[in-house]
Formats: structure tokens, sequence, C-alpha cells
């Protein structure tokens, strides 16, 4: 699963940790791939917030 951590962005990177993360997983798994938990956090709160999809 997390055999090239080095291909694509930030954001494949946080993909990656949103499917193995456990719950206090989270830190651990965010210094594997050299991304920052805050960071990770925020693509979270961002991708619930899509800011493309027009407002009903």
């Amino acid at each position: 699963m997390f055999e090239n951590l080095d291909a694509g962005g930030k954001k494949e990177r946080f993909k990656l940790i949103e499917q193995a993360a456990n719950p206090g997983q989270v830190a651990q798994l965010c210094q594997l791939p050299g991304v920052s938990r805050s960071g990770y956090y925020v693509y979270l709160k961002r991708k619930k917030n899509d800011r493309d999809v027009e407002a009903v």
C-alpha cells in the first residue's frame, strides 16, 4: 500500500492515510510520507466543503 510514498502530491499521500488510518494512528501514518498531521486534517475538512459543488 505504501510502496512509493514520493509519487504524487500531498493530496495523494493524504488519501493513502485516510484509507489506512484508524483512530489514534494518524500521527504515525503522517510521519511515513512526511506530511503534517494538521495538513491531513485540513485536507479532510476541505474535502467535506467542496467549493466547486453548487449549493442547492
